[in-house]
C-alpha cells in the first residue's frame, strides 16, 4: 500500500473543473484506445514465442539422454542466456510492466494529493513475477496488457466524476511515462515464428556443456548418447562436429564448440524503435534503479502512433 504523498495539493474548484478534467479524460481514453489493439498484436507475438519454445523443448526433451544432467536446469540456464531486443529475457516482463505500473502509480498519487484523502480509485497494477520461460510470459501476459487498457478506462471514468480539478501537466506526465513501455510498439508477428530451431539449438548448447562436465567427473561411467547424437545431426550439427569415435570424445568436441557459441547469446530482435531501445539499454545499465529514466519520458504520442 502506498503512503499518501507529502506535497502541496493542486486544487481547482468551480466552473473550470469539468473543462480542465475533460482534457485528462480525453488523454486517458486516447491511451486506452491505443493500447487495446496493440495488446492483441503483442498476444500474437507472445503466443508465437511460447509455442516456438514449446516445440523446441519437446524436441529437446524427447531426445536428450539425461544421464547426470537435469533437464530443467538446462532449460532455466538456456532461457537465462537469451536476450530479447538486447535485454535479458528473464527481465522481459519488468520492461513491460515497469512504465505501465509507474504511470498508474503517478496517477494514483495525483488523485490522492488533489482530493486530500485516499481516492476511491485504486489501480490494479501488473504484479511482479519471476519468469523462466517464454511460455510463462505467454500465459502471464495473455491478459496483462488488456488489463492496463481497462485501467485507463477506469481512471478516465473516475476523473470524469471528480469535483476537483487535476493538474493536466501532472496527469499527462503520468500517461507519457506509460508510453515508454514496449507494449505500445508491437513487432510484426512473423518475426517470432521461425524461432523454434534457434531455441532448440540453445537448449542443446547448454545441455552438451553439462553432459561433458558429467563425463569428465565420471570417466568410467557407461553412458549412451546415440539418440542425442542422432537428433543433433538431424538439426545440422553434423556440418560442424565430427560425430565419429567414442561417445566421450564426441561429447568433448561438442562442449568445446558449444562454449564458443554461447559467448554470443541468442538475441531475439523485435525491432523496437530507437527511443525504446535506448530506454531498454539504459535500464540494463541502471538496474535496479531504472525508474530514474522515467523522470523524463522519452516517448511522445506521435512516436507511439496514437
Amino acid at each position: 500500500m502506498l503512503n499518501p504523498p507529502h506535497f502541496p495539493a493542486y486544487r481547482i474548484r468551480g466552473d473550470n473543473v469539468a473543462a480542465l478534467n475533460s482534457n485528462v479524460v480525453a488523454e486517458l481514453e486516447r491511451l486506452q484506445k491505443g493500447l487495446k489493439p496493440r495488446a492483441d498484436l503483442w498476444q500474437i507475438t507472445f503466443d508465437a514465442l511460447g509455442n516456438a519454445e514449446r516445440e523446441a523443448w519437446d524436441n529437446f526433451q524427447n531426445n536428450a539422454q539425461a544421464d547426470g544432467v537435469y533437464l530443467d536446469e538446462v532449460g532455466e540456464a538456456a532461457f537465462g542466456s537469451i536476450t530479447v531486443a538486447d535485454m535479458p529475457a528473464p527481465y522481459l516482463l519488468n520492461y513491460f510492466r515497469g512504465p505501465l505500473n509507474q504511470g498508474l502509480t503517478l496517477l494514483y498519487e495525483l488523485f490522492w494529493k488533489t482530493e486530500r484523502h485516499k481516492p476511491a480509485y485504486v489501480p490494479r497494477w501488473i504484479r511482479e513475477m519471476n519468469i523462466a520461460s517464454f511460455q510463462t510470459v505467454q500465459s502471464f501476459m495473455s491478459g496483462g496488457l488488456r488489463q492496463v487498457a481497462l485501467e485507463a478506462g477506469r481512471a478516465a471514468q473516475y476523473v470524469a466524476n471528480l469535483k476537483t480539478g487535476l493538474s493536466f501537466h501532472d496527469a499527462e506526465h503520468a500517461i507519457l511515462v506509460m508510453l515508454n513501455s514496449p507494449a505500445f510498439f508491437p513487432p510484426k508477428p512473423a518475426q517470432a515464428k521461425t524461432l523454434a530451431m534457434s531455441l532448440e539449438w540453445n537448449f542443446w548448447q547448454h545441455y552438451v556443456v553439462k553432459a561433458a562436465e558429467f563425463v569428465e567427473m565420471n570417466p568410467h561411467a557407461t553412458l549412451r548418447y546415440d539418440k542425442t547424437f542422432k537428433r543433433l545431426q538431424e538439426i545440422g550439427w553434423g556440418a560442424v562436429i565430427d560425430f565419429s569415435g567414442d561417445s566421450s570424445d564426441v561429447i568433448g568436441r561438442l562442449k568445446t564448440w558449444a562454449v564458443q557459441q554461447l559467448r554470443t547469446p541468442l538475441n531475439i530482435d523485435l525491432r523496437f524503435p530507437p527511443m525504446i531501445i535506448g530506454f531498454i539499454n539504459a535500464g540494463v545499465r541502471l538496474w535496479p534503479h531504472w525508474k530514474e529514466l522515467l523522470d523524463t519520458p522519452r516517448v511522445t504520442w506521435s512516436d507511439a502512433g496514437i
